[in-house]
């Protein structure tokens, strides 16, 4: 019993400094931005409470609601579309084929390209003088060509599909372990009686990954 109790204060001793730097650059923080919220400060000075002020002002600012219907619209288009076509994905490169393990790379690679590099890259392809445009001209589109990301009906739906390629590799890899992590032997019982294709899925892997 004693040894118990010196292990359990050893390991609370141990986590004590962690704990006081998360506190310290943490919690405070947060509690203080929470006290700041209710009151007019410029930085300097003594803060002024004004109660709920603020907050009424960020929820009638329309550019504010404009930012969260956009917030929206990008988590239901990753909910709808995002979702099942990494799935897909991931039943597809679940299969054993020669070039797997470069596809699955393939696929996971822009995750870990960084949001900087990637913003610059996209933003040097897809303006009104990029190479997307480029090709589009050579095929005898130009008719298609748009600044993608200048102009308020392409930017945002660009925006989104360029989050989702960088996304889907994510949630793609996710599915591939759970597909993975399913026994052989339920596929194999399950072609015996005669089970192929959807049946599979809808019967054996969706409800295993779920």
């Amino acid at each position: 019993m004693n040894l118990n109790r010196r292990q359990y204060w050893t390991g609370v001793l141990f986590l004590l400094p962690a704990l006081v730097v998360f506190l310290l650059f943490f919690y405070y923080p947060f509690l203080e931005s929470v006290y700041y919220s209710f009151t007019r400060w410029n930085g300097s000075g003594k803060p002024e409470f004004i109660g709920w002020d603020n907050y009424v002002n960020l929820f009638t600012d329309p550019h504010m609601t404009d930012g969260l219907k956009n917030s929206l619209k990008m988590a239901v288009f990753g909910i709808v579309v995002q979702n099942p076509l990494a799935l897909l994905v991931a039943v597809l490169i679940n299969k054993r084929f020669r070039t797997g393990a470069f596809i699955r790379t393939a696929i996971y690679f822009p995750v870990i390209i960084s949001l900087v590099v990637a913003s610059v890259v996209w933003g040097q392809l897809l303006q009104f003088d990029g190479f997307f445009n480029e090709i589009l001209n050579r095929l005898g589109l130009e008719s298609w060509t748009e600044d993608w990301l200048g102009t308020l009906k392409t930017s945002f739906p660009t925006i989104i599909l360029l989050s989702q390629w960088q996304a889907i590799g994510f949630c793609a890899v996710i599915y591939l372990a759970g597909l993975q992590s399913i026994p052989p032997d339920m596929y194999e019982a399950a072609e015996l009686e005669g089970a192929r294709g959807l049946t599979l899925f809808r019967n054996i892997t969706l409800p295993m990954l779920m």
